[in-house]
């Protein structure tokens, strides 16, 4: 609760130029510990944005640019006084990174991957993110399609994308689509689980 936030710390912008060191992004909003010896815990997380009542909405809608959704959280950093060495903040991704290998097969119909659409559905698009226990509660309204993005050449394509993690699901499937109007369907296993932090490859052969 807010009550619990120490000097109105809460949700204070810090920036960092990736050397490890963070400054406030205004000075006026600058973090002390206290003096008297009160411990104080810290909580962080990336990407900085508004929130209400401790929740991070979290929208995976658009993949367009990952670093922009690919949601960080730190709560490694407890009971710290002043005097202390501060220790460093320890970052943990939150989402499930899926990653498909694409490749013509022998036989195929396909001559070139050039063009291809690939895309998920089924998944949660949207979740709220508790930053006081770091955990995800699905919007299951939100369940519904998300377009991959792909890098690559006419041989070979890598499509990458961020995940709310979730325990398994039926319904879920991967569509591609070439300009020429095929399309290929994947059905991921209802048992499949996608967990947070975690990397998921597939070699997929069309």
């Amino acid at each position: 609760s807010l009550s619990a936030v120490l000097n109105e710390a809460d949700n204070v912008a810090y920036t960092t130029e990736g050397d490890g060191r963070f400054k406030p992004g205004n000075q006026d909003n600058a973090i002390f510990l206290p003096n008297d010896g009160t411990s104080v815990d810290f909580i962080a997380y990336y990407p900085q944005k508004e929130i209400s009542g401790f929740m991070y909405k979290v929208d995976i809608t658009n993949q367009s640019s990952l670093k922009e959704i690919d949601l960080l959280y730190s709560d490694n950093l407890k009971s710290l006084r002043s005097g202390q060495t501060l220790n460093s903040l320890e970052f943990n991704h939150q989402l499930a990174m899926l990653e498909l290998n694409i490749s013509i097969g022998s036989g195929s119909q396909i001559a070139d991957l050039t063009g291809l659409s690939v895309s998920i559905g089924g998944i949660y698009t949207q979740a709220d993110f508790d930053i006081t226990n770091g955990n995800f509660t699905p919007d299951n309204e939100s369940i519904g399609t998300v377009i991959c993005p792909t890098e690559g050449d006419g041989n070979n394509l890598t499509s990458t994308i961020l995940l709310i993690p979730e325990d398994g699901a039926s319904d879920r499937e991967v569509i591609f689509l070439h300009p020429d109007g095929q399309t290929f369907k994947w059905s991921i296993p209802a048992q499949t689980i996608f967990e947070k932090g975690n990397k998921y490859s597939y070699n997929i052969t069309l």
